[in-house]
């Protein structure tokens, strides 16, 4: 089976790059650079940088997932810098801050949606009547005949807006097969244009350069892959309805959920059935970091529980907490040939419970319920 490398490889560009004046007017603007870090001793360290489309002119950015992710830590940037274009022949100007853990995520896909909440000195910020790209299709793409533009901050040859011109020369399915979860071009793209732009002749959006596909380089093996727009649909469509990350920040969050048992060092049982699983967020299906989840005494429903959980204690066999990527692993096993009671708590989110959902009468010994995936609402 043949893996994909993310665009970290330096392509030889391609000549003759050629954009309508209107197009590219309109268009490059609104071409963004990104620039991921972390906060380390109250300063913000960047670690990393890619490209963006501006979507709205609120400033909804659509990116790659990588870009924004670090892949190391296994968790998200702390920020993300947002650079506009100044002038064709100079850097982009840093301007604002987004939170990437506050945006609009596919992991699975490799996309996110990002936008500012503060400018680069700390106060609040909201972008206003920021140029945009219109979002075309990639349907009518045809091999070998329709061409395209990457437009991006590749870091090729310096800092300034980057642009080149290729074909489109087919498809690639999910693990390399056939299908349309990719677009291949020649188009050189490089470390940099991660997450940018891949417009047609008419200057619409129809693809997110993300990966090369490997090969041996000096044989001219190495395809660029475009993400076609209509996987972003879904993103898109809640950034056109005007999405407000700050929402999600202020959340309001539920009661505190049960603190571990003092001196608990062993488990009631020495068998039974380990369970795991992962806890997304409804909206943008980003791993929820801190979510308890609880299962609860056989026989025991939720209305025994009060609303501030104050006397959950008594009610649980075994819960555990996900880590920075939504994982949850429970230390203690359940019984077998048992049906459970199951609540998913985490702050900014809405509880989910239910009760007698959970049976361990056919499980095997390690068990992922739920198809190992639990989705929780934010709260309003």
């Amino acid at each position: 089976m043949r893996r994909w490398a993310l665009v970290v490889l330096l392509l030889p560009a391609l000549a003759g790059a050629n954009l309508s004046k209107e197009i590219g007017q309109r268009d490059m603007p609104a071409v963004v650079f990104l620039l991921a870090g972390d906060v380390k001793a109250g300063k913000l360290v960047p670690v990393t940088s890619g490209s963006g489309t501006i979507l709205t002119a609120d400033g909804a950015i659509l990116t790659n997932h990588h870009v924004i992710y670090d892949k190391g830590q296994k968790r998200l940037h702390d920020f993300v810098a947002v650079g506009l274009l100044k002038a064709y022949d100079q850097a982009p100007e840093l301007t604002c801050l987004a939170v990437p853990s506050h945006g609009l995520i596919d992991g699975d896909l490799d996309l996110a949606i990002v936008k500012c909440e503060q400018d680069l000195s700390g106060k609040p910020f909201r972008a206003q009547g920021w140029p945009t790209i219109p979002v075309g299709s990639s349907k009518d793409l045809v091999p070998g005949v329709t061409e395209i533009f990457v437009i991006g901050y590749p870091g090729v040859g310096g800092p300034t807006i980057n642009v080149t011109r290729g074909t489109v020369s087919g498809f690639l399915g999910k693990e390399g097969g056939a299908g349309r979860d990719w677009i291949k071009t020649d188009a050189a793209i490089a470390h940099g244009n991660s997450g940018g732009t891949a417009i047609d002749e008419e200057g619409k959006l129809v693809g997110i350069p993300t990966a090369v596909f490997p090969g041996q380089a000096d044989l001219g093996e190495r395809v660029g892959l475009l993400r076609p727009v209509e996987l972003a649909e879904p993103l898109i469509a809640k950034a056109a309805a005007g999405w407000d990350p700050g929402a999600q920040a202020d959340a309001a969050p539920p009661p505190t959920p049960p603190a571990p048992r003092t001196g608990d060092k062993s488990c009631a049982l020495a068998k039974g059935v380990l369970l795991s699983g992962h806890v997304y967020a409804s909206d943008n299906s980003a791993p929820i970091e801190g979510a308890y989840v609880i299962v609860l005494r056989p026989g025991v429903k939720r209305k025994q529980i009060k609303d501030d959980y104050s006397n959950i204690d008594a009610f649980y066999i075994a819960y555990a907490i996900t880590d920075q990527d939504g994982t949850f692993a429970m230390p203690c096993p359940v019984p077998r040939n048992q049906t459970f009671t199951v609540v998913v708590l985490a702050r900014g989110f809405v509880e989910l419970s239910g009760d007698d959902v959970l049976s361990t009468s056919k499980a095997p010994d390690r068990f992922e319920p739920w198809g190992g995936k639990v989705y929780l609402q934010r709260a309003e």
